[in-house]
């Protein structure tokens, strides 16, 4: 039940950050589940919403992977 708060999708590193959790939840047999997703623009008010989205939202997280400390930082605020 880990969630993603991801940046600006158009950017690589974007791509390659959410790329990367996928492969980590596949390697440990965990399913993605698209709505454990939120996408931000970077910042930390994205990851305050994305956050509070994510909180929102139909399915349930233990734990959360923001794509950089910004985000982590709102989402931490959310929290």
């Amino acid at each position: 039940e880990i969630a993603c708060i991801t940046g600006p999708i158009a950017t690589p590193t974007a791509q390659s950050r959410l790329a990367g959790y996928r492969q980590a939840l596949q390697q440990h047999q965990i399913a993605f589940d698209d709505a454990r997703v939120a996408y931000g623009d970077s910042s930390v008010a994205a990851g305050y919403r994305g956050c509070r989205d994510l909180l929102a939202g139909a399915a349930a997280f233990s734990a959360l992977f923001a794509s950089n400390d910004d985000m982590a930082i709102g989402a931490m605020k959310a929290l």
